[in-house]
C-alpha cells in the first residue's frame, strides 16, 4: 500500500505518536471550566458500556479496578471514558463505542517529566499553585497525497473532525524508506 496516500498514526500505549503534555492548574476558573465541560457527561456502570469499548477499557486497565466510567458525545461520536489507578498513578482512557482508542491520560509528578518539558512548563506556569501534570496520548489519522500538483496532508480525529490540513507547493519528495506492505 502506498504510504503517500494513506497512513495511520496510532498514538497508543507503547506506540510512538502524537503526544501532548497538558498541565492543569487548580486555581481560580479551573474548577468553573471543569464544571461546564462535565455538564454533558453522565456516569454509567461498566456493564452499560458497549462490549467493544468495555473490552478495550478493561484491557488498558490491566488488573486495576476501573473506578469510574462516564459517557458523553463528542462531535457526534459516543465516547466512554474509564478512570483507574495503577502503580499510584491515575489513568484515564477515552474509547469510542466501537472500541477505537481516542485518548489516554496518565497523571505525573514534576519528577516524571523530561527535563526540557519541565523547564518549558515551569516557565509557562510561573506563579501557578497546585499544579498537576498529565501526559496525554492522542489517536489521530493522517493521509498524504497530491491535489492539482500540490502535496496535501490531512489529519483527523477518530470522530472525523479535521485537526489539520496542510498544502505545500512544488514537487513531492520521495520516501527514503521502502514500504514493505
Amino acid at each position: 500500500m502506498n504510504r503517500r496516500w494513506t497512513w495511520v498514526v496510532l498514538a497508543g500505549v507503547g506506540f510512538a505518536g502524537a503526544v501532548a503534555l497538558t498541565v492543569l492548574a487548580k486555581g481560580k476558573g479551573a474548577n468553573e471550566q471543569a464544571g461546564k465541560e462535565d455538564a454533558d457527561e453522565q456516569k454509567v456502570a461498566l456493564e452499560q458500556v458497549p462490549a467493544p469499548a468495555r473490552e478495550v477499557l478493561t484491557k488498558l486497565a490491566g488488573g486495576a479496578k476501573i473506578d469510574e466510567v462516564t459517557k458523553e458525545s463528542e462531535n457526534g461520536t459516543e465516547v466512554f471514558e474509564g478512570k483507574w489507578t495503577a502503580n499510584g498513578k491515575v489513568r484515564e482512557a477515552s474509547v469510542a463505542a466501537d472500541g477505537s482508542l481516542l485518548q489516554m491520560e496518565e497523571s505525573l509528578t514534576a519528577n516524571d517529566l523530561p527535563a526540557s518539558v519541565k523547564a518549558a512548563l515551569d516557565k509557562q506556569m510561573a506563579g501557578a499553585e497546585n499544579v498537576s501534570y498529565v501526559k496525554k496520548t492522542i489517536t489521530l489519522y493522517e493521509a498524504e497525497g497530491q491535489v492539482n500538483g500540490k502535496k496535501r496532508e490531512a489529519t483527523v480525529s477518530p470522530a472525523g473532525a479535521s485537526v489539520e490540513l496542510e498544502e505545500k507547493h512544488g514537487k513531492q519528495e520521495k520516501d527514503e524508506e521502502e514500504d514493505d506492505d
